[in-house]
């Protein structure tokens, strides 16, 4: 099962300070379902368009606690985007 539709729009609704606990396993991110963002990275080649993967813009004080999960991604993308955000933690992934 891909995951990045439904924890895309989990991320975009989610209130400044939420805490995400994900249940222990396996969660597949898939490139075919990624959006498409111009970001640009300053050690890589310059890109037009990215595929993104998870993204979050605009969240402060937000937590993804994987409690041991795996996020496998598959295909060439960015795996997870922070767009103007403050105080974001990934644990536990």
């Amino acid at each position: 099962m891909d995951y990045t539709d439904i924890l895309n729009r989990l991320l975009s609704e989610a209130e400044d300070g939420t805490v995400f606990h994900f249940a222990q396993g396996t969660y597949h991110f898939h490139a075919v379902h990624g959006t498409k963002g111009a970001y640009s990275l300053s050690n890589s080649e310059p890109i037009d368009e990215r595929t993104l993967s998870l993204v979050l813009k605009n969240k402060k004080n937000i937590v993804l606690d994987g409690n041991g999960a795996a996020f496998l991604y598959h295909g060439h993308l960015q795996p997870i985007t922070f767009d103007s955000c403050e105080n974001i933690t990934l644990k536990n992934l």
